[in-house]
């Protein structure tokens, strides 16, 4: 079982809800979560650590009309496993930073390890 807090700092536009992705088993998991003073929570259960999708879905000011993410800073990917997990969003969606999940850290290592390899061309 897990649990996911996010929360919203300093960003410009009014966020209305964070749709959350992830495979469990041989089917796809997605939940929807509504923001209210820019925090927004999620539970469920996991088989194993899984790579998850975060999108955040803007309330237009003029309209009051929901628009779903359309660019990588409306979108975030976080490793989640059993227990608590903190997610922060400064400045933009996407610009996050996970407590209480060593899979994602073990994930962001990794990825600056290819990045590292691919400039190299190693």
């Amino acid at each position: 079982k897990f649990t996911l807090e996010g929360q919203l700092l300093r960003i410009n536009r009014k966020a209305s809800q964070v749709i959350l992705t992830y495979s469990r088993g041989d089917g796809r998991v997605t939940d929807t979560g509504k923001v209210q003073q820019g925090k927004y929570r999620f539970s469920g259960t996991l088989l194993e650590p899984v790579m998850a999708q975060l999108m955040v879905i803007y309330q237009q000011p003029d309209t009051g009309r929901m628009t779903l993410a359309r660019y990588r800073r409306d979108i975030a990917n976080v490793f989640l496993q059993g227990g608590a997990l903190q997610v922060i969003s400064a400045d933009s969606f996407s610009n996050i930073q996970v407590k209480g999940s060593a899979a994602h850290q073990a994930y962001l290592t990794l990825k600056k390890l290819l990045h590292f390899a691919i400039r190299r061309k190693i």
